[in-house]
């Protein structure tokens, strides 16, 4: 009952959208490493107009022309070139204009004004995306917020959901009649509720309890009557473990959290959700973002049990039928950023030198 016909999609975006001759290395080797498709994070920030200003410049939100797309247009058309599937996760951060605060990036983005953005990248990109998906990761307060309500119950979901259904319009508005796009996009682990909203205003909200939220489900799975259902054709979810060591067999203690090792929780949820028409039933789970942390951060296991959790971690994806899609984040570690020490989940260390998990990749054998 495996799923046979798991796309195995491939994330690298500091090689692919860095400089020209870095772009042609990272396809190259992700040739010879057998990708066959490409998930690629596209910024509104990145490409809009006065970005970092409060004020909102005059210019057509929705033509294509009015945006600077950089390399992304590259690497898609290399894509295309290739054939390659392509996953076009568009994401924040939002301009500062964009949000209602306009002191930030990620407070309450506009929906109007992603819609129209999400008009022009469908009429940009609309031949070259094989799938979409609505923001990256919004149980996380680095990007969206605001993530809790006054009351210490989740706030990001309602959000997310306005969100979501502003950009799936924007894509018909783009001429896409009926647009694949994948729902939630969540990170692993979280809380269901806070008790000082203010205090703990940073605080992630626990995946199971977002979708909750988003589809307007009570606890029991119940839906409020002035919710209707979404057009959701997949639901993309990043089944991290962390620390790296507890192995990817762990399932955490909450049961709103979802691993890789806890993957028919979110199965259980996809379903409960259909059943109460919150959305379509049977959607598949697409597993958008994954990879295991090596040393020398201080979340990850040796480079040998990185190459070992990880044919693993493809194994219990791939004995799910309900999965479609497994994900290699990372050709290359990432480089630390901010107080962030940077993701060590690539097959290559940050100077370049190949861990066992470049050699085992293609070939994943547990």
């Amino acid at each position: 009952v495996a799923s046979h016909s798991q796309a195995m999609f491939f994330e690298a975006p500091h090689d692919l959208l860095g400089s020209a001759g870095k772009r042609h290395r990272a396809f190259v080797q992700m040739q010879a490493l057998g990708v066959k498709a490409l998930r690629l994070e596209l910024h509104w920030h990145d490409v809009s107009l006065g970005t970092n200003s409060a004020h909102r410049p005059r210019f057509d939100a929705t033509n294509p022309a009015s945006y600077r797309w950089g390399a992304y247009d590259a690497v898609l058309l290399e894509a295309q070139r290739l054939k390659w599937q392509v996953l076009l996760t568009v994401a924040g951060h939002a301009p500062k204009w964009a949000t209602a605060a306009r002191r930030d990036l990620v407070t309450r983005p506009d929906p109007k004004m992603f819609q129209e953005f999400m008009t022009a990248v469908g009429r940009h990109y609309g031949g070259l995306v094989s799938l979409w998906a609505m923001w990256n990761e919004p149980n996380i307060a680095g990007w969206l917020m605001p993530q809790w309500n006054a009351n210490g119950t989740p706030a990001s979901p309602r959000i997310y959901r306005g969100l979501f259904q502003a950009g799936y319009e924007g894509l018909k508005a783009a001429g896409i009649a009926s647009p694949k796009v994948l729902f939630g996009e969540t990170a692993p682990f979280g809380m269901d509720r806070v008790r000082n909203a203010r205090r703990e205003a940073r605080a992630e909200v626990a995946p199971l309890a977002f979708l909750r939220g988003a589809l307007c489900l009570n606890s029991h799975y119940r839906r409020a009557p002035t919710c209707s259902r979404l057009p959701i054709y997949g639901y993309g979810h990043h089944p991290y473990t962390y620390p790296a060591v507890q192995g990817p067999y762990y399932r955490p203690p909450e049961r709103d959290e979802v691993t890789i090792g806890a993957l028919s929780r979110l199965s259980h949820a996809l379903d409960l959700a259909a059943r109460a028409r919150a959305i379509p039933a049977h959607i598949p789970i697409y597993l958008t973002e994954y990879g295991v942390q090596s040393k020398p951060n201080p979340l990850g296991v040796s480079l040998g049990q990185q190459a070992e959790y990880d044919a693993i971690s493809e194994k219990i994806a791939w004995g799910n039928p309900r999965v479609v899609a497994f994900s290699q984040y990372l050709l290359t570690d990432e480089a630390p950023h901010g107080r962030l020490r940077g993701y060590r989940t690539g097959l290559e260390t940050l100077p370049g030198a190949r861990k066992p998990l470049y050699y085992a990749f293609p070939l994943p054998l547990v």
